[in-house]
């Protein structure tokens, strides 16, 4: 497993694991953030010769910009939730707009009723966007995933779970060639246990990217408690990683007010429990194969 900086010649191994988004709640922009990054949660999976995205926060801008020149592209994006700030970057996803590629987009069952392409649709009208999602040329298909389905993109093999979160949100296990990620965000963790859902997906994975949205301090802190949420923190998750014998952890969705310093000390403090553990930033590619 290896990681490999970010610029534009990039060799991508057979299976790899590169990080557009990795903000929850809303874009932090600024001088702050540079190293860590401020955009919202999108994460490109490429296995088996299919490029495989998991949600669309404003991450997905730059990632589609970096398709331009490979037209006629087939797409999967995998949806966690439909909370704004994982499908708020799909308005400005390039590759939507150009009629030869392909998009085939999975997602759990909407809470309020309707359809998946509904919710895409619906944040592209007045007075929220100035054009609507049927200026967008790209072949788009819509199909729903239930917690506990398990089904194929290609040869990838996935498996879906739901988590603890408000409205219904799915985590992701995404195996290749016996090579496993599992995709955890966003959840909550549960007092005093680990969560069975969580430890069906990260078992055994080689990577388990998780909701570390606070630190411990911050989750129980009395004057401003975080519990109930929906989010969870570093400690809680490397507790699932030793637990289900994760082969590397890596902390995800941050909470917008933490700034690079912060997040360096994070770092700092995980790798002291576990040294294959890592604070995602942008343009952080994980080699599998």
């Amino acid at each position: 497993m290896s990681d490999i900086s970010d610029d534009h010649h990039l060799i991508i191994p057979e299976f790899s694991v590169r990080f557009w988004g990795v903000r929850g709640s809303t874009p932090a922009p600024g001088p702050h953030t540079v190293q860590y990054g401020g955009n919202t949660p999108c994460v490109e999976i490429r296995a088996g010769g299919r490029v495989i995205l998991i949600d669309c926060g404003s991450g997905i801008r730059a990632f589609g910009r970096s398709m331009y020149m490979a037209p006629g592209n087939q797409l999967d994006l995998l949806m966690s939730h439909y909370h704004w700030d994982h499908v708020q970057g799909f308005p400005f996803f390039g590759p939507a707009y150009h009629a030869e590629n392909k998009i085939q987009v999975y997602g759990p069952p909407v809470s309020t009723g309707g359809s998946i392409e509904d919710v895409f649709k619906n944040q592209m009208v007045p007075p929220y966007f100035p054009v609507p999602m049927d200026i967008m040329k790209a072949e788009m298909h819509f199909d729903e995933v239930k917690p506990n389905d398990q089904f194929q993109i290609g040869p990838v093999d996935i498996l879906a779970k739901q988590l603890n979160h408000s409205d219904i949100t799915l985590g992701y296990r995404i195996t290749w060639k016996g090579i496993s990620v599992a995709y955890v965000s966003d959840t909550e963790h549960i007092a005093g246990k680990l969560d069975s859902n969580v430890l069906a997906l990260a078992e055994g994975a080689d990577v388990l990217i998780y909701d570390a949205m606070y630190t411990d301090k911050e989750y129980l802190d009395p004057k401003a408690p975080k519990a109930g949420w929906g989010h969870s923190t570093w400690q809680e998750g490397l507790k699932i990683a030793e637990h289900a014998n994760v082969g590397r952890f890596v902390s995800f969705h941050h909470d917008p007010i933490h700034n690079d310093r912060f997040l360096r000390q994070v770092e700092k403090e995980m790798q002291l429990q576990n040294a294959n553990a890592c604070v995602a930033y942008e343009g952080l590619v994980i080699g599998l194969m």
